[in-house]
C-alpha cells in the first residue's frame, strides 16, 4: 500500500507514523525527512547544506487549508504553515541568487522575523519540483549528498518562479 504526500507528491510505502503537526506532509514523508536529518547529523554533524535541505523540503510542503482543517490542525499551526514557505523561499533566494554563504542565512531569516514580517498565503505551483525527499541519495558520501541538496534546492526554488519578484521585494523590504 502506498501513501502519496499531499505536499510534495512523493510516494512512500504506507507506514504507521505520527502526522506532521502542520498537516502539510504525509506521515510517511515527514518520517523520511526526519530520518534524513538524523542520518545527516550522524554522518556529518551539522553540514553546511543542511540549510538547503530544510528550505527545499519546507517550500515543497505549503499550506493546504482544506486538508489542514479536515485533519483538525490548530489555527496556530495553519498560520505557521502560511509563514513557512515565504521565509524558506527567502532563504533559497539568498543561497541561490545572492550566493550568500549558507551559514549566514539563518541570521538573515532571524532579522526578517525580528522585524515582525508577516506574509500572506502564496498560491502554490502545480508542480513543487522534480526532486523530493524520496530522491535522497545514500548517505555514505558527503559530496553526493551535497550535490543532491544543491540540486533539490534549485528545483524547489524554480517551482516557485511565479513568486520570485515578491521574494525579491521582501528581501529589499526586510533586509535592506
Amino acid at each position: 500500500m502506498e501513501s502519496i504526500c499531499p505536499g510534495c507528491g512523493a510516494s512512500f510505502p504506507k507506514g504507521d507514523f505520527a502526522p506532521n503537526r502542520y498537516g502539510v506532509a504525509s506521515p510517511e514523508c515527514w518520517q523520511a525527512f526526519n530520518e534524513l536529518l538524523a542520518q545527516e547529523r550522524m554522518n556529518w554533524g551539522y553540514p553546511e547544506v543542511h540549510r538547503l535541505v530544510v528550505d527545499a523540503y519546507s517550500v515543497q510542503h505549503p499550506q493546504n487549508f482544506e486538508l489542514q482543517k479536515s485533519l483538525g490542525i490548530s489555527k496556530r499551526f495553519i498560520d505557521a504553515s502560511v509563514q513557512s514557505v515565504p521565509v524558506h523561499l527567502i532563504a533559497l533566494y539568498l543561497a541561490l541568487r545572492e550566493k550568500k554563504p549558507l551559514e549566514k542565512i539563518s541570521a538573515s531569516m532571524d532579522q526578517i522575523l525580528s522585524k515582525g514580517a508577516t506574509f500572506e498565503p502564496l498560491d502554490s505551483p502545480d508542480n513543487l519540483g522534480e526532486i523530493t525527499i524520496a530522491d535522497a541519495p545514500d548517505m555514505s558520501d558527503y559530496d553526493t549528498y551535497s550535490a543532491f541538496a544543491w540540486n533539490w534546492a534549485k528545483k524547489a526554488w524554480g517551482a516557485w518562479e511565479h513568486v520570485h519578484p515578491q521574494v525579491k521585494a521582501w528581501i529589499q523590504e526586510y533586509l535592506n
